[in-house]
């Protein structure tokens, strides 16, 4: 899979994020399976991009009750998404 097929796979699992299709609990497990099975070889900058979302996803707490301060909700998570896919449109 060379490097421009991963970031359509990312474009596009984000983009099902953002329009509705995914709920951010199924967005944040789908995106932290496949990021931690992604095969080495990344340039630097779109792994930079794509780990900072990762943490966001990492940190995405579904209950608000559950929440610590280091946890993020749907709204921050769906903020953090957005960003990881403007980055990803500017690297390529």
């Amino acid at each position: 899979m060379t490097e421009r097929d991963v970031i359509e796979k990312y474009e596009s699992l984000i983009e099902s994020f953002l329009e509705g299709e995914l709920s951010a609990t199924e967005f944040s497990e789908t995106y932290l399976e496949e990021f931690k099975n992604e095969e080495p070889g990344l340039s630097e900058a779109t792994f930079e991009i794509l780990q900072a979302l990762f943490r966001e996803a990492d940190a995405y707490c579904e209950d608000p009750t559950l929440r610590d301060s280091w946890d993020i909700g749907d709204e921050e998570l769906r903020d953090a998404a957005a960003e990881a896919a403007a980055q990803l449109e500017d690297a390529t």
